[in-house]
């Protein structure tokens, strides 16, 4: 069997009906793995990689509970599988922007040894250094789990996530999104935000959010926390969502008709076009009469997350962001 980017895969059977025990149950006991082997898998992984463990993994978060998901879609591997096309379906996008000295290479080919069924599409945006051929040496170090699709003019960052998450849906992902490419936030958080997707079949889109909370390494700069606050409460109110963090670089979303939707046009924003999704996707909701718009998006609180040095986002570039966010919200004719 092959996987989305074309490397063998072992398959590990899975039956229907799935799995979603808990590491530990009320009494703090450690209950008995069952046969199907999927969350074994994917813990073992972790536990056995310790610099992917330096934080604590989300495990409540983590369901391999396969009647959850859409239909026709199994667990399998640790991944989501299209009963009908036999394909995995989780296809990562990390756009890459002049990364030949900040992507930590070594932290992806951890990942992929510790977990199966997550593949990785690198999105070169028409980087000016090395980035590219460090992109293909990772690729072909990859076992088949890593893919490249290479942009030849920088067009931004918006549109390097968009053009990366078409192509996923091109190859039959039924699950994509994108992680930023410095790993700010750990790959160790990603299994929990695919637990939502797989517990919770009503959501469609699961966002990180950097929330500095006792027992929790979210380390943030205090002027970028301060100002990255500010903007999330502007933000908040005119889309008049509860929501706490809308710039963290790390989302993943359920494909659907209304994804594709999301992703037909290119973006008005250069920067915010995770705001710009969100607006997308509520006036989508609203025109088709949803009301429980708020359900279908969940927030995760970060077990970690790292102020990583050399990024792109200055304070100097708020009044930018926010000239950025009015934008959008008059293209869209949004008002709070």
């Amino acid at each position: 069997m092959r996987n989305i980017c074309g490397g063998e895969r072992r398959e590990i059977g899975l039956t229907a009906g799935g799995w979603a025990p808990s590491l530990s149950n009320s009494r703090g006991a450690v209950p008995k793995w069952p046969k199907g082997r999927l969350c074994k898998s994917l813990i073992r992984g972790f536990e056995s990689h310790p610099h992917l463990h330096s934080f604590p993994f989300p495990h409540d978060a983590l369901s391999c509970r396969a009647s959850a998901l859409a239909p026709g879609v199994l667990l399998r591997d640790g991944g989501l599988m299209n009963t009908e096309t036999s394909a995995p379906q989780i296809l990562i996008v990390v756009p890459c922007y002049n990364e030949e000295q900040r992507l930590p290479v070594g932290e992806f080919l951890r990942f992929i040894d510790a977990v199966d069924g997550v593949d990785f599409l690198f999105v070169n945006d028409g980087s000016r250094d090395g980035t590219l051929r460090v992109l293909r040496d990772l690729e072909g170090k990859g076992r088949g789990r890593f893919l490249v699709h290479d942009l030849t003019r920088n067009g931004g960052k918006a549109e390097a996530v968009r053009a990366g998450m078409l192509r996923a849906r091109e190859l039959g992902a039924s699950v994509t999104g994108f992680w930023d490419a410095d790993l700010a936030t750990p790959l160790g958080e990603l299994p929990g935000f695919l637990g939502i997707l797989a517990e919770r079949p009503e959501v469609e889109v699961v966002m990180g959010a950097r929330i500095k909370l006792l027992g929790r390494a979210v380390n943030r700069k205090l002027l970028r926390h301060y100002i990255g606050r500010v903007f999330a409460t502007v933000a908040s109110n005119y889309l008049r969502l509860p929501v706490y963090d809308t710039q963290c670089g790390a989302k993943v979303f359920r494909c659907t008709a209304m994804l594709d939707r999301v992703l037909a046009d290119r973006f008005v924003a250069r920067w915010l076009f995770d705001v710009e999704m969100l607006v997308r996707f509520l006036k989508a909701w609203h025109g088709e009469g949803v009301e429980d718009a708020e359900a279908r998006m969940v927030e995760v609180p970060l077990q970690a997350w790292t102020d990583v040095k050399g990024s792109k986002v200055r304070p100097i570039d708020f009044p930018k962001a926010l000239g950025e966010f009015f934008k959008i919200m008059r293209h869209y004719g949004w008002k709070p």
